[in-house]
């Protein structure tokens, strides 16, 4: 556990000086839309989304794999009371 908050703390420090480092005005264009926004903000915004995008496919696949294995023991329960009926 110690190991993943030193890491995470040593990539936000990189995150936050290369971050810093470019200040500089960018212009961002998608389509018909043009912005012009610090290189800093864009940044921070870039990695913020990829950090929910993240986080959300992590929620997504944990659920699937709890319903997975929620449904393997009701299976082996109806087995084994199949079973059980049987010798009763």
């Amino acid at each position: 556990m110690k190991f993943k908050i030193i890491t995470v703390i040593i990539l936000l420090i990189l995150l936050v000086v290369f971050a810093l480092q470019n200040a500089e005005t960018v212009q961002v264009e998608l389509w018909f839309w043009s912005v012009k926004i610090p290189g800093v903000l864009l940044i921070l915004v870039s990695v913020s989304a990829g950090i929910i995008v993240g986080m959300i496919s992590l929620s997504i696949g944990s659920r699937r794999s709890r319903k997975g294995k929620e449904t393997e023991p009701e299976k082996n329960d109806k087995k084994d009371s199949a079973v059980n009926n049987f010798f009763e």
